[in-house]
């Protein structure tokens, strides 16, 4: 109550001092500003000298060495900039590593030797402990600490003008109070870093940016730039303040055109940029100096010692770097765990909560243009930007986020303020029961206990540095309580003083040797006791030892005041004690000495205690107080160096560390809060501290010291903050004894349990992006290998199986069936297209089909089976039936109007699929000995995901885990496999013309839909049909090849010709491709061109360098072709259906749709992007690009003429939705999912020659070209008519700055040796000349802006690559693949439109273009007639007849590997034996071959678990975790095969937990025939079972229950 009416009267003494003259205003003022600061200042130097000159933080004791190191330059401005010789620079005072900012070092050291002139002595605050100040090692720290906490002050106050001018002198006043008792600004003004400083600057920059958005004022720009120098030479990453500059601008524009402002040309504007941009160079150059090499300051070449520093700290603060103090980011969640812990810790709850209320408050106004929603755009966008920037880093702390605490402070203190001025009566209904006052009164009682809250918590939080600092009292505590070698113990009636006192390290006493030992009393009184910690004898003899002490007086050593006799066995090396009798009197100040002396028995070894600590990385107690040297004679020290990686010889160190301490100590939890967050990495550190903590070890807690925030007795324990926020200035102590009960061989047993082969070497990042090792849990793999029983799943011999031509129609019909289940849906979803989407109906039904059971199979609510594809099936019926209830005239109506185009489609697909399916039928084998491919992997990975319980599904190329791959494709491909029961040797020929068609049919749609907004759109007074636009279209896709073939054609003739000298008479040698025609069709001769060639060659045409790996430049239609059922197949259909829902999203931006409508059509736009990020992730960046630009064409519409900020604010709206869907849907994957390659990188190798391009893109470009060439003839008709004569002359300078722009970047490219560069960019800017032209139609516009992203996508692969990929190989192959499908959906409307256009051109213009195009479509179209029937003839046995099944070219086929031909027909018939007798998925093992051979036939065919599949895939798949988890398996099993031990083998089959050994030709070609042979030994001794046999193949079972060793 009292804090609630002196708030009140706080705010009321407000209002009336804005009343007051402006002498009482300014007196108020100054006693207003008194009061903030000596609230700020009391936080931030209570404690000054906290650590008591310990140097406890790390950062601080760096920075103090380097300001103590550094020192002012004689030689004036030339010698402050020679980075060389400067005496300021770190780096010349062997500081090889520096990274800070100059800035406030050069302040603190400058200042230190202003006090060095004259002595500043001061008292710390409130302990009343003087210090002094200087520039020595204990002095500049704390010069350090007070301009941390002076520049925190004076930011405070900055604050309150910054809040002044936005929101009024209250919100200034409330918001510098709120700063004032900050926790996380108060704890960082306590250490000398650079942080508080820095942040000074970010007010300053802050404050100007304010000033621009509300006066502008060139000025303020300078003053910006000038503090934003600063802030970088602070704080590098504060570079990120350049953003407040836009901002402001933006807000000044606004203001002007509010009328508020005065106007302020373009060009002023860049004047005053370049002014900012110019000074900030300037200020960092002086500020940093030795990020340039110097001398002169005109200098600005980098210091490339700097440069690598920065590298390097970039890389250590990553987590890709095993760097120990990363440890402790390992699994944080980005954004969240720093959100948690600003407002939690670094804020405080109630100012946190409050702060980040405002936040959002404000950001609606912002998003509704109302209130003061221009004041806010400077503090919320710079708040969540830089919020979202190092939110998502991988070093997080509380201190990294102080820029956007003095926002989110301003921002709280509005809605304070705000809350306060809230009119009652116009929120709350005079019905209810609470008065106004009573409103009024809980108003208060919010504000003040926001305010409260945090001043308490401020002032709780200072109480640690009132008090001694854990650490220290620990070290107290330790001298104290553990005994030295000899320590005295001094009684004077309730006083007791223990003093230790050091001995040499090692010291030995022989017979009759003696030592003396120096010490001063610091208490009177009577010493009756010295203990000693450890005596012992040094050779264990049988004999009595004897030592004797005597005490006396310095400078009188014969009067011996007394002396004490030990007398024993010495053996034990244990603690003694030595009593005086009568005790001796001691002065205190006086200086004794105590001599000991072995009388016999020696040698004898005498030392302190034990003492254990935890590693190097750590501050180890005791620290050096009191005048005492913890390790420097007193203690003897030992180190775990828990750090260290887990092996045997850790253990051993460990096991025998503890043996040998006596005491071991914890100094903070930065060991054991961050090791155990990488338990594969550390399995036996994680064991250790459970067994350390429970008591297992033989240690018990002695001690505890932990210094938490507290008032009076309320204390609140913050040791769940992050680690930094305790680690430096309270952290919390244990200190443990070793008991009674100790025992090393209880020790050895406890960490002896941790099995140390399991260790996983891993960096933090990788522990983080699969912290399960990519492996499942025990439960989940039971499960999977439980389930996925291969007989229960599919009868071979139902009508199905047995009648392909049977098995064809159901499939064709399932899929014609769930098309139409899910029209009803696509027609609300995609109401944008004039076809309501029926063209891609089965590609949604087969999408949403398998995305819903995912879903489900993934949360594991139900399991991948038959029942379960049923159930969604009829949720999707249930849902089609709904719509179709509500929407029946509108459906029925559009069925019976576009009833010849549904035909149309229908026939399109049935066609497309049936002239796949007869390629397959020609050639349906699953590998090919040459040209296999990837179609093991691919076939094993669908087996795998066909019998997996649960997703994600197991891996069947790496046992125990799962598969880290994009397999939502083979998900697809399951759902009919599963649902109809047909062999997946026999829905792989099925699946892949289903896509085939899926493609053909999807590049259809799109193109008739831009044709027919085209069409509709503009009055063209020529014939255009969309539907030929959609057949082209649909070609271009899948039947047309790039210009390739022709080459191919071309090199074999050559080759022919080559073997004749001469065709045309004497003397006359013809070239040899023409010698080589005559001879192939002349003379008959044979076209050297190997079968594979015809359909291989095609895909390679990009020449590259001597150490690079080829470009693939694949095609869709020689993917369908050479059927590999991969990634990028099966998301083709996937990327047009995102097209196509993109174009939707453009073209019915003014149709009103119901609310359940849009719920569709949003859940279908996430479903389709986002399942790219599951089937082929390349996909997903570019066509989630698609996306929003689908979105953004929507706003782009009359509707928001007149409210821009709707428009704008909507957009962002809905593509935060449409992200926000793609992720959300297919969050499983991304939980699952460990991504490794997600770096792009500058590629510098070789380019795309100009050849190489057309020969890929010519036929596209020619056909735009005419396209665009059309286009810009009418374009020319219409100016020459006057068209454009009020055109907006603004547009012209945009558009002349555009080409200079583009013209100067293709230059720069070309120099570079991007020599595509030019060409492509030409085509670009012609697009971009026909878009900006008024009256074009959305279609065309969409179609000219999707041929500018296919042409940008072929130049970006140019530039950059995917880091991790072998060369640019697959970065060329898959942005190629979506180039082609982009130019091809274009390229259908750009020729069937030029098709109609040409009925207007003069006949010798049809001529020049039509001849050319028909060359070209020939030299395409090539491809196909000869790739085809090559393929159907490339088969691995040509004796297997044609059909769909696509194992049956086993029985025929033998293969040739390690110089053996080793027939497959023995293994055809042992895989089907698997296939029907093998229960659930058990792991299996096999031989090991290199890539692309046949050694995992097993688990290819049958997808069972093997121990591991091909080895560089697996690694590249696994590239999140080390790669020697992969390469261990391949020199295990080749180490299984080979070797001859038994017990080795047993030791194989448990870890992998193999059940079945296949040993056929194949692992006799490939190891020697006494290891194999073992199996038939381990059988005859009952180890193993012959589970199968036949004339070349066993299977051998293995029991564990049988499993004992051969000893």
């Amino acid at each position: 109550m009292i804090l609630v009416s002196f708030m009140s009267n706080i705010f009321l003494l407000l209002n009336k001092i804005s009343e007051l003259k402006w002498y009482g205003r300014l007196f108020s003022r100054l006693v207003l500003t008194l009061v903030l600061i000596s609230i700020s200042g009391y936080f931030r130097f209570i404690g000054i000298n906290w650590d008591d000159l310990h140097h406890l933080h790390p950062d601080e004791r760096f920075l103090t060495m380097v300001a103590t190191s550094i020192s002012p330059v004689d030689g004036g401005w030339k010698s402050y900039f020679d980075s060389s010789t400067s005496s300021l620079n770190p780096y010349n005072r062997g500081f090889g590593f520096f990274v800070y900012g100059t800035a406030p070092i050069f302040l603190v050291r400058y200042l230190a030797e202003w006090i060095n002139d004259f002595g500043l002595h001061l008292t710390n605050l409130w302990s009343g402990i003087p210090f002094n100040l200087g520039s020595g090692y204990d002095q500049i720290h704390l010069v350090g600490r007070i301009v941390s906490g002076t520049c925190d002050v004076i930011s405070g106050l900055i604050l309150y003008f910054i809040g002044s001018l936005l929101y009024g002198r209250r919100v200034g006043i409330l918001a510098s109070l709120l700063y004032a008792g900050t926790v996380a600004l108060v704890q960082q003004a306590h250490f000398f870093t650079v942080d508080s400083v820095a942040n000074l600057f970010v007010a300053l920059a802050i404050l100007f940016a304010v000033r621009i958005a509300k006066f502008d004022g060139i000025y303020n720009y300078g003053l910006f730039g000038i503090v934003l120098g600063v802030a970088i030479a602070s704080r590098i990453n504060l570079v990120s303040l350049i953003v407040l500059i836009p901002l402001a601008t933006f807000c000044n524009y606004t203001n002007i055109r509010a009328g508020i402002s005065a106007k302020i040309s373009v060009a002023l504007i860049c004047l005053r940029y370049a002014l900012a941009g110019i000074l900030t160079l300037l200020v960092f150059r002086i500020l940093q100096p030795y990020a340039f090499e110097g001398p002169s300051v005109l200098d600005f070449a980098p210091n490339t010692q700097w440069v690598d520093n920065m590298i390097e700290i970039r890389g250590q603060m990553s987590g890709e770097v095993d760097f120990p103090p990363n440890h402790q980011w390992t699994n944080r969640k980005a954004l969240v765990f720093p959100w948690v812990n600003m407002v939690r810790w670094g804020m405080g709850p109630a100012l946190g909560v409050t702060a980040w209320f405002g936040l959002v408050l404000a950001s609606l106004q912002i998003y509704r243009r109302k209130g003061e929603w221009v004041y806010h755009v400077v503090p919320v966008v710079w708040s969540i930007l830089y919020f979202l920037w190092q939110g998502t880093q991988w070093v997080k702390p509380i201190r990294y986020f102080l820029p956007v605490y003095p926002t989110l402070i301003l921002l709280a203190a509005w809605i304070l303020v705000k809350l306060l001025d809230l009119d009652a009566s116009k929120h709350i209904n005079s019905m209810v029961f609470l008065n106004s006052k009573l409103v009024l009164f809980g108003r208060y009682i919010v504000v003040a206990g926001v305010i409260a809250g945090t001043l308490f918590y401020a002032f709780a939080f200072t109480r640690i540095y009132t008090r001694p600092v854990t650490r220290v009292s620990a070290s107290e505590w330790i001298y104290q309580k553990v005994p030295g070698p000899f320590t005295v113990i001094i009684e004077n009636n309730d006083e007791t003083s223990v003093q230790p006192l050091p001995m040499p390290a090692g010291f030995i006493y022989e017979n009759s040797g003696s030592h003396s030992l120096m010490f001063i009393p610091k208490l009177s009184g009577f010493i009756s006791t010295v203990t000693i910690g450890h005596i012992g004898d040094v050779t264990n003899d049988d004999g009595p030892e004897v030592l004797h002490v005597a005490l006396s007086e310095v400078g009188y050593s014969d009067d011996v005041l007394g002396e004490a006799t030990l007398e024993g066995d010495f053996g034990s090396n244990s603690g003694r004690s030595l009593i005086f009798d009568p005790p001796v009197y001691v002065e205190e100040g006086v200086q004794y000495a105590l001599v000991s002396q072995a009388m016999s028995g020696g040698p004898i070894a005498i030392s302190g205690a034990h003492l254990v600590n935890e590693s190097s990385w750590d501050d180890g107690l005791p620290l050096r107080i009191d005048g005492y040297d913890g390790y420097g004679g007193i203690y003897v020290g030992h180190n775990l160096e828990l750090y260290w990686n887990d092996n045997e010889s850790k253990r051993e160190h460990i096991i025998k560390t503890l043996d040998a301490g006596d005491y071991l100590i914890i100094s903070s939890n930065r060991q054991y809060d961050s090791i155990t967050r990488l338990p594969k990495r550390y399995p036996l550190t994680v064991a250790y501290y459970e067994a350390l903590f429970s008591g297992e070890l033989g240690y018990e807690i002695v001690a505890e010291f932990a210094s938490h925030p507290n008032i009076g007795s309320w204390t609140m324990s913050d040791q769940h903050a992050e680690e930094p926020f305790t680690v430096y200035d309270h952290p919390k102590v244990y200190i443990f004894k070793k008991t009674d009960v100790f025992s090393i061989t209880k020790v050895r047993d406890v960490l002896g349990r941790v099995d140390l082969s399991s260790v996983v070497w891993m960096t933090p990042k990788q522990v983080t992006n699969a912290p399960n090792t990519l492996m499942f849990e025990a439960d989940i793999l039971d499960a999977q290998q439980m389930g996925g029983t291969w007989s229960k799943m599919f009868d071979r011999y139902s009508l199905l199986n047995t009648n392909h031509m049977l098995g064809v129609v159901a499939w064709s019909l399932l899929l014609l069936l769930l098309g139409w289940v899910m029209f009803p849906v696509t027609f609300l979803a995609f109401g944008g297209l004039s076809d309501k989407g029926y063209a891609i109906s089965k590609i949604v039904s087969l999408l949403i089909v398998g995305w819903l059971t995912w879903i489900f199979v993934s949360v594991r609510w139900f399991q991948f089976d038959r029942g379960t594809i049923t159930v969604v099936i009829g949720i999707l019926v249930i849902l089609s039936g709904y719509i179709s209830i509500n929407h029946y005239k509108k459906i029925g109506n559009w069925l019976i109007l576009n009833r010849e185009y549904v035909l149309k489609v229908e026939l399109l697909w049935f066609g497309l699929f049936i002239l796949d399916l007869l390629i397959r039928r020609a050639n349906p084998d699953l590998w090919h000995p040459v040209y296999g491919g990837e179609k093991p992997m691919d076939f094993s990975y669908f087996n795998a995901v066909t019998k997996s319980t649960y997703f994600p599904p197991y891996d069947p190329w790496f046992s125990g885990g799962y598969i880290n791959y994009y397999y939502f494709g083979y998900v697809m491909a399951a759902i009919p496999t599963k649902l109809l029961g047909i062999l997946p040797a026999i829905t792989y020929n099925l699946m892949v013309p289903t896509l085939f068609a899926m493609a053909g049919v999807g590049a259809f749609c799109v193109s008739y839909n831009l044709s027919v907004n085209i069409r509709s759109k503009e009055k063209l007074r020529v014939k255009f049909s969309p539907t030929l636009a959609g057949y082209i279209g649909a070609i271009l896709m899948v039947i047309m090849g790039n210009l390739g073939q022709p080459e191919t054609i071309y090199k074999g003739m050559s080759r022919v010709g080559e073997n004749n000298v001469q065709l045309l008479g004497d003397g006359y040698q013809a070239p040899a491709f023409i010698r080589g025609i005559y001879e192939v069709f002349v003379n008959n001769q044979t076209i050297p061109i190997g079968t594979g060639e015809w359909y291989w060659n095609a895909t390679r045409i990009i020449p590259h360098g001597v150490n690079e790996s080829g470009p693939i430049t694949e095609f869709p239609l020689f993917t369908f072709l050479y059927g590999d059922l991969h990634a990028h197949m099966m998301a083709l259909p996937l990327t047009l259906m995102g097209l196509a829902w993109s174009i939707s999203v453009a073209l019915g931006k003014g149709k009103v749709r119901s609310k359940f409508a849009s719920v569709m059509h949003w859940c279908l736009g996430g479903i389709v992007i986002g399942s790219l990020t599951a089937t082929n992730t390349w996909d997903y960046p570019t066509y989630m690009l698609l996306g929003c630009g689908g979105i953004l064409w929507k706003y782009c519409d009359s509707r928001y003429r007149d409210a821009s900020h709707k428009r704008i604010a909507h957009y962002i709206r809905d593509i935060c939705l449409l992200i926000g869907l793609s992720f959300l849907f297919f969050l499983p994957y991304s939980v699952w999912y460990g991504s490794s390659y997600t770096k792009l990188e500058i590629w510098r190798g070789s380019t795309t020659p100009i050849a190489s391009y057309l020969q890929v893109y010519g036929l596209f470009l020619f056909l735009v070209g005419g396209f665009l060439f059309g286009e810009t003839r009418i374009l020319m008709q219409k100016y020459h008519r006057g068209y454009f004569d009020n055109r907006n002359k603004s547009a012209d300078i945009f558009f002349v700055g555009a080409l200079l722009l583009v013209g100067t970047v293709g230059l720069g490219l070309y120099i570079f040796g991007v020599v595509v560069a030019p060409l492509v960019l030409i085509f670009v800017m012609w697009c971009f000349l026909l878009m900006i032209i008024p009256g074009q139609s959305p279609g065309k516009l969409i179609s000219l802006g999707l041929l500018i992203v296919s042409l940008l996508l072929t130049l970006f692969v140019e530039c950059v690559r995917l880091g991790g990929d072998i060369g640019r190989m697959n970065t060329v192959f898959k942005f190629y693949l979506q180039a082609w499908t982009l130019f091809s959906v274009v390229g259908g409307v750009a020729l069937a439109w030029t098709i109609g256009q040409t009925r207007k051109w003069r006949y010798s213009a049809r001529i020049v273009w039509y001849i050319p195009l028909s060359i070209l479509l020939l030299m395409s179209i090539s491809y196909a007639i000869l790739a085809i029937p090559a393929k159907a003839r490339d088969k691995m046995a040509l004796a297997s007849p044609p059909g769909i099944d696509g194992m049956d070219f086993l029985q025929y086929a033998s293969y040739q590997d390690k110089g053996k031909s080793i027939s497959l027909k023995a293994d055809y018939d042992a895989i089907r034996w698997m296939q029907d007798n093998v229960i659930g998925s058990p792991v299996i093992v096999e031989a090991h071959a290199p890539e692309y051979r046949l050694g995992s036939r097993y688990t290819v065919y049958t997808g069972l678990p093997g121990v591991v599949g091909w080895n560089w895939h697996q690694r590249q798949q696994r590239a999140s975790i080390p790669s020697n988890l992969v390469t261990d398996r391949v020199e295990a099993i080749n180490s299984f095969y080979t070797d001859v031990d038994i017990d080795d083998a047993l030791r194989f089959l448990d870890r992998y937990a193999v059940k079945y050994v296949v040993v056929g030709d194949y692992e006799l070609a490939y190891y020697p025939l006494e290891g194999v042979d073992k199996f038939r030994r381990m059988a005859d001794m009952g180890l193993l079972n012959v589970a199968y046999r036949n004339d070349s193949v066993f299977i051998y079972e293995y029991d564990t229950t049988l499993s004992v060793r051969a000893d």
